[in-house]
């Protein structure tokens, strides 16, 4: 399945997308504002645990930044990720946290559903290489490596980790 994406003079073509071949990623919702406050709540709410009413899905646009100076658009539904407030933190008055993201529309490597953890909630490299590990040992694993993300204005790194579904 290609996908439809614009090189850097802005012509249109097609292209199977390879992981290694992404540079990053934008994340833009259409409702931020309701974004913001859904994190927000998150973080105020008194238990340790996220709660299920505040896993609610928005719908944007997922750019994907290829080392060619291409790009491709994929519209995405998005929620944050996680059982426990470690995939949520506050720093200088910005909301950062693990993303659950579905692509609508197109594919990255045949993966329509992933998980952009903060590294931390995963050990930072020590996710990564324990998948690249397996791998090599031949157990079946997600697709794993860090990203850079740029969501709605901000940088953050996150492990991208492909949704262990039928298609793995």
């Amino acid at each position: 399945n290609n996908q439809l994406c614009y090189d850097k003079n802005g012509n249109k073509f097609t292209k199977y997308i390879f992981l290694n071949e992404i540079k990053n990623l934008e994340l833009n919702l259409d409702d931020y504002r309701s974004w913001f406050k859904n994190q927000f709540r998150i973080i105020v709410h008194r238990n340790i645990n996220i709660p299920k009413k505040y896993k609610k899905k928005f719908k944007g646009k997922l750019i994907v930044n290829l080392i060619d100076k291409s790009s491709c658009e994929f519209s995405a539904t998005v929620r944050v990720h996680g059982d426990v407030k470690d995939h949520i933190k506050m720093i200088d008055g910005q909301i950062y946290s693990s993303l659950n993201v579905r692509l609508n529309t197109g594919n990255l490597e045949s993966i329509i559903k992933f998980i952009l953890l903060l590294p931390e909630t995963r050990n930072n490299e020590n996710e990564v290489f324990a998948s690249i590990l397996l791998k090599e040992l031949g157990f079946i694993t997600p697709r794993t490596k860090f990203l850079n993300l740029k969501f709605n204005g901000q940088k953050n790194k996150f492990i991208f980790q492909e949704k262990i579904t039928k298609e793995l």
